[in-house]
C-alpha cells in the first residue's frame, strides 16, 4: 500500500504541476460503499506553494522536502511520472 500512495502523491504532484503535495496519509481496513472490503484513506493534509490549504501546509519547504524525499517505485515508473525531474 505504501508504494501505491507514493506514487498517488507523486501523480497529483506532476499533474499539478508542482501545485500540491498530499502529506501524512493513513488509512485503515474497513467496508467500503460497495459492501465490499479496502482501504479507507483518511486525514491528509497538503503543502501548497502559497502554504494556505490548511493546518499542517508547510508551503515551498514541505515541497520541497517531499522532492528530495521521495524515492520512485514499482509504480511511479509504471505510470512514467517524473521522468528526467525527480
Amino acid at each position: 500500500l505504501a508504494h501505491t500512495l507514493s506514487a498517488f502523491v507523486h501523480y497529483c504532484f506532476q499533474e499539478s504541476e508542482g501545485g500540491i503535495v498530499f502529506a501524512d496519509i493513513q488509512g485503515s481496513s474497513g467496508r467500503l460503499s460497495s459492501n465490499a472490503m479496502g482501504i479507507i484513506i483518511f486525514d491528509m493534509m497538503t503543502h501548497t506553494p502559497a502554504g494556505d490549504s490548511g493546518v499542517g501546509d508547510h508551503g515551498p519547504k514541505g515541497i520541497e522536502k517531499w522532492c528530495d524525499q521521495h524515492d520512485c517505485n514499482v509504480f511511479c515508473k509504471m505510470l512514467e511520472l517524473g521522468v528526467g525531474d525527480d
